[in-house]
C-alpha cells in the first residue's frame, strides 16, 4: 500500500504535559492557610497575612477555572471563603484586621477543601492561575 502524500490539515496543538501537584506544594499552601487561620484564632491576623490567604486561595481559583475538581461542591466553598475574605478586606481597611468567627469557619472550611482537592489539579494549572490576570477571566 502507497503512502498518501496529502498533507495534514487540521493544525497541531501540543497539550500541556499534566505534572502532578507534590507534597511539598501540598504542604506549602497548607503552611500559608493554616497558619493564618491560627493567627486569626488568637486575634493577631494582619494584612500580610490577608495578602496571602488571598494569593493562594485566588491561585487556587483560578486553576479550578482552567480544569475543573471532580468535588463539584469546592467551588461553591472556595467562593464563600473569597467572599468572607473580601468582607474582612472592605471591613478592616481602615484600622484593625480581625476575622469574625463566621469567616474563620468560612475559610476553615475553605482551607479543608482545597487541601483534600489539590491532589487531583497539576502544577501547570496552578501556575498558569497564578499568571493569569482578572482580565483574562
Amino acid at each position: 500500500m502507497a503512502k498518501s502524500s496529502a498533507k495534514r490539515k487540521k493544525q497541531h496543538t501540543p497539550k500541556l504535559a499534566r505534572i502532578p501537584v507534590t507534597q511539598s506544594l501540598a504542604d506549602e499552601f497548607a503552611r500559608v492557610l493554616y497558619s493564618a487561620l491560627a493567627a486569626a484564632e488568637v486575634g493577631q491576623f494582619s494584612k500580610r497575612l490577608y495578602d496571602n490567604v488571598g494569593q493562594s486561595i485566588n491561585c487556587i481559583w483560578r486553576a479550578m477555572n482552567i480544569r475543573e475538581l471532580p468535588d463539584k461542591s469546592a467551588r461553591a466553598v472556595i467562593e464563600g471563603a473569597m467572599r468572607a475574605m473580601n468582607d474582612c478586606g472592605a471591613r478592616d481597611e481602615a484600622g484593625g484586621w480581625q476575622l469574625r468567627q463566621t469567616e474563620q469557619m468560612a475559610l476553615r472550611a475553605a482551607v479543608i477543601v482545597i487541601e483534600r482537592n489539590i491532589g487531583y489539579m497539576s502544577v501547570t494549572d496552578l501556575y498558569a492561575g497564578m499568571d493569569r490576570k482578572f482580565s483574562d477571566l
